[in-house]
């Protein structure tokens, strides 16, 4: 089994939760399973946050089976924490968190390897990512300031 799911509890109040956390899951796999790498999920947002997780074990310098305990569910909860904060607009107003999510294999040097794709992806998105911050940076000073 890839996922290990906990007990949410029984009862039709813990069936949006069901449905929440499945649908995330499919979410995940489908983007794995799209990607030519497979080592790479991108989730959209204005400001991005990046992990490099090791959603799999090294095998001859290469990913092999996947880790659930130390990988998948240290996804899973930034996942969670992200959705949780996209969803109440009263802790990040008028800002939704992405993600770019990298897999080290359980591999020190790919983990390295893979932190320089967070660099390049700063580099190209450098422009766009400064004009959207500096607006809600702005808007927030003004705000304070009147």
């Amino acid at each position: 089994m890839l996922f290990r799911m906990t007990r949410i509890g029984s009862g039709p109040k813990n069936i949006p939760k069901v449905v929440v956390a499945l649908s995330l899951m499919s979410q995940i796999l489908a983007q794995f399973l799209q990607n030519d790498s497979g080592k790479r999920i991108r989730i959209a947002g204005d400001l991005i946050l990046g992990g490099i997780f090791p959603m799999h074990e090294q095998r001859n310098g290469k990913c092999g089976a996947v880790k659930e305990e130390k990988g998948i569910q240290r996804l899973e909860a930034m996942l969670y924490a992200m959705d949780k904060i996209n969803k109440d607009p009263s802790i990040l107003p008028n800002v939704t968190l992405g993600a770019l999510i990298l897999d080290s294999c359980s591999s020190d040097t790919y983990a390295l390897e893979q932190s320089m794709e967070f660099v390049k992806s700063y580099m190209s998105q450098r422009k766009a990512t400064l004009n959207s911050c500096s607006k809600f940076i702005h808007s927030d000073i003004e705000n304070k300031v009147s």
